[in-house]
């Protein structure tokens, strides 16, 4: 009866760590997700950068190219 007892209790220990665990994961998984979305979004955001300067770059040369004819 007590060996029976014994085995009931490391059951639901072993069931509550089990659910911490996957609680555990999950949260780990969602933090990764918006560490991701707000990486994407500075990417998105310096890439922006990058263009608009590009296109600022050949509008300079343009005018200067232009300038010497």
């Amino acid at each position: 009866d007590e060996i029976q007892q014994d085995l009931s209790k490391l059951s639901s220990e072993m069931s509550n760590t089990m659910s911490i665990c996957v609680k555990l994961i999950d949260s780990v998984n969602a933090f990764k997700g918006n560490v991701n979305d707000k990486l994407d979004r500075r990417h998105e955001a310096l890439m922006k950068e990058v263009d608009d300067l590009s296109d600022k770059i050949s509008y300079m040369s343009g005018r200067i190219n232009g300038g010497k004819h």
